[in-house]
């Protein structure tokens, strides 16, 4: 079994020039292409001898509900349909949706072009086609749903000669049975030899697929048998998968089972797309089970058969309207395998290298089935190529899976041996390690300021370390006995009641600050951490961990916070710690639909004061204005020292005649008030700037502008006074006038 594995991965070495090749295919288009408009193509001087294969999409006439018979011309009340070029609109899939209708182009060529042909891209359902009202070509009849199929197989047919280059073109479709109809690409013309040999290619090519992989389905299942490895028969399920679906998918089982109608047709395409994905990733879990887990396989399995259910047990008209769905789930699936395999590729897994290559193949091939299939984009199909080389690149990695596991197998006889002969040896190494270990442990605990802890089932400390003594000024001895929790107090204890309970913490616990009371009665501040301890029978014996005082470091981060968000002169919320907090208002005041207003106060000729009596004078007299305000206001108002000598004020629940009102009795305290320093007593004066606005309106940046534009106001208009918003605007008005 062996040389048959090296066989294949020697013609895997061959991936790289397939994958350049496919590209290749993916990205070519159709050579020439003509737009067709108001249901009109002039080709009159197309050189068909030499000239490439054209492209009929544009703008096609269509009229709805009829059959080719029954069109007199191409007047009337016929509309204009688009019907899809390589990027075009792909819209017309869904025309007629269930029902009938016919599709109209005047055509005109050379006359003595030659021998020319139509042909005609996958159609959905019963068609005929008649060129200058001869019946040329067509399946099943229109308007019949018992002759309707699911897709057509593309066909090649030969046009009558005309004399005069001239060619009515019919095509009437029908579709009853699902949800699709109409075309599924553009109708190109061209010399009906060369357009018969490239869609017998096209054929040839389909059935030689299905043989390869039925080949490969039933090598794989006897490799199965023999081997009994679970990996080769999920690769035998996913090749004839793939075979089965690129054979009904392209219509070639119609020629086997002339028989089958659409339902059960759709209904075997449907169930073997969706059961692709699950036999994929099924098999990617063998190859790599640590980046394709079992959840992630179930998960997959979950959809796709939540998709077979909806197949099996609906109508086409009903499980095909999921058909966009599933495309996505397959190529998205796809996707994410590519990207598991990508990580195994990444980790150095044996055999990644030639997964992700035979991936990307099987997603560009996946991707382009996509744009065919939702009309986005012509061209001939590449799963079948796709499915040659994912076949030799994932046979070629399982093998060598195999092949690791044989010669493991072969070696583990070998390295029980030396395991026994040194046993005894590196268990007594490892038993000193960890006695040294442990003291290290215990060592540079003691040195970082922790304290070990042991405790039973029930959580009463059975052992302590001596640092115990400096954080929590108890010895090991008093503590034994008792547990954690009694050097809580109450609100402390049932905060933390579910710390040491396995079931919540089945993998233990760290960084848990908790609040302890020590000898004296003060607070420690505790960041304590602890796993579990089972018995053999898997009973909880205790918990085990250590503690460390984090008393000053807490404090030290509450006296940053709290700079961070005060002046440190005043005491008072600062610039960004006021804004925070009034959004915060603001919010409640929105629930409660109540107004709101914003004081801005200014210190009248403060560079005044700094210039005659200096800073310190300066200082005293913005903490006397930020004691008076503390005093003046509410609870509920918000206050900080917005900037050097200006202050803000936030009054929820507050309309604007009352804020008003407050801050004329701030304006008038002020200028009452005398502030002591020296000598000489001082006194000041403030202007202010008020803005107000409803429950719906209030922004707390607009809130600020517009007192700000009112404070301007006031200082402008001779300072110490209050004026609001409306009265900055006003009089601002009356200036420009």
């Amino acid at each position: 079994m062996g040389e048959q594995f090296k066989t294949i991965a020697t013609l895997a070495r061959a991936l790289r020039a397939i994958v350049v090749v496919l590209l290749g295919l993916l990205l070519s288009a159709p050579s020439g292409a003509q737009t067709v408009r108001d249901g009109r193509a002039d080709l009159s001087g197309h050189d068909f001898a030499r000239g490439p294969v054209v492209a009929l999409d544009g703008e096609w006439r269509f009229v709805p509900g009829a059959d080719s018979s029954t069109v007199d011309d191409l007047g009337g009340s016929i509309r204009p349909i688009r019907v899809p070029g390589l990027w075009g609109s792909h819209g017309v899939r869904f025309q007629p949706s269930i029902g009938r209708g016919t599709y109209l182009l005047q055509l005109r060529v050379p006359a003595g072009a030659g021998r020319l042909g139509l042909a005609l891209p996958w159609i959905n359902g019963a068609f005929e086609l008649r060129a200058n009202g001869v019946r040329i070509g067509g399946q099943g009849r229109v308007g019949d749903a018992r002759t309707e199929i699911a897709r057509s197989r593309p066909t090649v047919y030969a046009l009558p000669e005309s004399p005069t280059g001239r060619y009515e073109v019919r095509l009437a479709v029908s579709n009853h049975v699902h949800a699709e109809g109409g075309l599924r690409g553009s109708i190109t013309l061209g010399r009906y030899e060369s357009l018969s040999r490239e869609a017998e290619r096209q054929d040839i090519f389909g059935w030689v697929i299905l043989g390869a992989a039925l080949a490969i389905t039933a090598h794989y299942l006897v490799t199965f048998a023999v081997s009994r490895d679970v990996g080769y028969g999920l690769f035998a399920g996913l090749a004839a998968s793939l075979g089965l679906y690129l054979f009904v998918d392209r219509g070639l089982h119609y020629r086997v089972l002339p028989w089958m109608t659409e339902g059960p047709s759709l209904r075997v395409a449907y169930l073997l797309l969706a059961g692709i994905v699950p036999l994929t990733f099924g098999f990617l879990h063998r190859l790599f089970p640590n980046e394709v887990n079992t959840r992630t396989v179930r998960a997959v399995c979950l959809v796709a058969g939540c998709f077979v259910a909806v197949v099996v047990g609906t109508e086409p008209l009903l499980f095909t309207r999921l058909r966009d769905a599933l495309i996505v789930f397959v190529v998205g699936s796809y996707g994410v395998a590519g990207w598991l395999t990508l990580r195994a590729w990444r980790h150095r897994r044996d055999g990644a290298t030639l997964v992700v290559l035979t991936f990307l193949v099987a997603l560009l091939a996946a991707f382009h089935e996509a744009l065919l299939f939702f009309g986005a984009h012509q061209g001939p199909s590449m799963i079948g190529l796709a499915l040659v080389v994912f076949s030799l690149g994932n046979a070629a990695a399982l093998g060598d899976a195999v092949q690791r596991t044989q010669r493991a197998v072969l070696s583990l006889g070998e390295d029980l041996a030396r395991l026994n002969a040194t046993l005894e040896e590196r268990i007594a190494d490892r038993t000193h390690a960890l006695a040294q270990s442990e003291r290290r442990f215990r060592d540079v605990s003691e040195a970082v300021g922790e304290f070990i802890w042991e405790t039973d089932a029930r959580g009463v400390f059975v052992y302590l370390s001596g640092r115990v003594r400096d954080v929590l000024r108890y010895g090991p001895e008093d503590l034994l006995g008792r547990s954690l929790f009694s050097l809580m107090t109450e609100d402390v204890r049932a905060q933390s009641a579910g710390l040491m309970d396995a079931n919540e913490s089945p993998d233990g616990f760290r960084g848990a600050e908790i609040e302890a009371l020590d000898r004296r009665g003060g607070v420690v501040v505790l960041q304590v951490s602890g796993i579990p301890i089972y018995e053999e029978t898997g009973a909880l014996a205790g918990w085990r961990g250590a503690a460390l005082d984090v008393t000053e470091r807490k404090r030290a981060e509450a006296r940053l916070h709290e700079l961070a968000q005060t002046d440190p002169l005043t005491g008072l919320a600062n610039r960004r710690s006021f804004l925070d907090m009034v959004n915060e208002v603001i919010a409640r005041c929105r629930r409660e639909d109540r107004p709101a207003a914003m004081l801005l106060l200014d210190i009248d000729h403060f560079k005044r004061v700094n210039d005659t009596y200096g800073h310190e004078a300066g200082d005293a007299v913005i903490e006397a204005v930020a004691a008076s305000l503390k005093r003046l206001l509410r609870d509920e108002d918000v206050v900080a020292r917005y900037g050097g000598e200006e202050f803000a004020l936030f009054l929820p629940n507050t309309a604007k005649a009352t804020a008003y009102r407050i801050g004329e009795r701030v304006r008038r305290s002020l200028a009452e008030e005398t502030i002591e320093f020296g000598a000489e007593p001082l006194t000041i004066t403030a202007s202010i700037g008020l803005s107000a606005a409803e429950a719906d309106d209030l922004d707390a940046r607009r809130l600020l502008r517009e007192a700000d534009q009112a404070l301007y106001a006031a200082k402008r208009g001779g300072r110490n006074q209050t004026v609001t918003y409306e009265i900055a605007v006003a009089v601002a008005g009356s200036d420009a006038a």
